[in-house]
Formats: structure tokens, C-alpha cells, sequence
């Protein structure tokens, strides 16, 4: 629910193939609530979208997702929410979880899966991968703390696409690591 409209997708039951994308529904499928977390204090569940919601014109109405409140007390959304801005090449996020009174993290990826120095040149092949992973981030964000527009604060990021690995404990080396330099790579495509 958000702004007093059910938020529908192109399964809810009553759209039809005569329905109109952007008007009948506004979440694609599999981009409905993907993340969920309880806050303490106020004892909302926070709601968040696993993609970005379809404007009237049938396109994401942009770079950022809706995270709603849900109170389970009153077992109703509260009208609360706030969005979360998409870095260049994500798409969508895996998981939120709440740490404190004010602070989440989030998991935002693209919807890539493998080690990037190993994509197709060409036709996809069995040694290579035809959309690597580009971006997978943890995000620290403080719910306290949204600007005018509705965009939470972001304080900061790992990228865990980039991450040193002095042991060299990863399964492979990137294209131009040194030794003892590797970088460990996502494989799957969520987080």
C-alpha cells in the first residue's frame, strides 16, 4: 500500500492481459517486497521493493526504490516511507536489515552473476559469462535521516566486488591482481 493504493503486479489477481502497464499495476514481477526488517523502537516493519516502481508511461519511475511502514500492531501501513537512490548499474537489492533505532543495511546488486575478467567475448560459452556481476554493495543508511526529496541517507558502502585478499583464499585471480593481491568476486547473482 502506498500514498491509500494497493500496489499491484501483473499477478494480482483481477489484471488482465487487456490491463494497462503503469496504470492497472506499477511492480514488475519478482521487484515486489523483497527486503524486510522490524525497527526497534517503533516497532515498524520496513518494507522495501526489490526494484523500482512502473510510472504511468510504463517505465521505472526512476534510479531509486520505495521502502514503506507496515505496523503490525495496528496491522496496516502507517503512510511512513522513504526512497533509496540506486548507484550507476544497480538494479535492485537482496536483503535490508535494521541494526539499531535508525540504521540499516542494505544488500543493492545488478543482476549479474560471475567473475567479471571472465565474460564472453562472444556467444556465451561453458568457461565464461555472459552478464557478469558489476556491482554488489553492503550499504550502511540512517532512516533518521532523509532529505526533501524522500531519499535516505547513505553513509557509507563495502563493495564487495572489490575486497583484498592477502591470503589469497579466493577461488580464482583477477585479470591483472599480484600474487597475494587477488580480489574475491561474487558468483552468485543475488547476495
Amino acid at each position: 500500500m502506498m500514498d491509500g493504493n494497493q500496489l499491484k503486479s501483473a499477478d494480482t489477481p483481477g489484471i488482465s492481459a487487456t490491463s494497462v502497464i503503469g496504470k492497472d499495476w506499477a511492480v514488475l514481477r519478482s521487484g515486489g517486497y523483497e527486503g524486510m526488517a522490524l525497527q526497534p523502537g517503533t516497532g515498524f516493519l520496513w518494507a522495501m521493493l526489490e526494484k523500482p516502481l512502473l510510472s504511468e508511461d510504463g517505465k521505472n519511475e526512476g534510479d531509486f526504490l520505495r521502502v514503506l511502514a507496515f505496523d503490525p500492531a495496528k496491522r496496516d501501513w502507517t503512510g511512513a516511507g522513504f526512497k533509496f537512490k540506486l548507484p550507476t548499474g544497480a538494479t535492485a537489492i537482496g536483503d535490508v536489515n535494521v541494526i539499531d533505532e535508525t540504521r540499516a543495511r542494505v544488500a543493492e546488486r545488478d543482476n549479474g552473476g560471475g567473475e567479471p575478467s571472465l565474460k564472453c567475448a562472444g556467444d556465451p560459452q561453458p568457461d565464461c559469462f555472459a552478464l557478469p556481476a558489476m556491482v554488489k554493495h553492503v550499504v550502511l543508511i540512517d532512516t533518521a535521516s532523509v532529505d526533501a526529496d524522500g531519499f535516505v541517507r547513505r553513509i557509507g558502502q563495502i563493495d564487495l566486488m572489490n575486497i583484498t585478499d592477502p591470503d589469497n583464499r579466493a577461488r580464482i585471480s583477477t585479470d591483472g591482481s599480484e600474487a597475494g593481491r587477488s580480489v574475491w568476486r561474487s558468483s552468485p547473482s543475488r547476495l
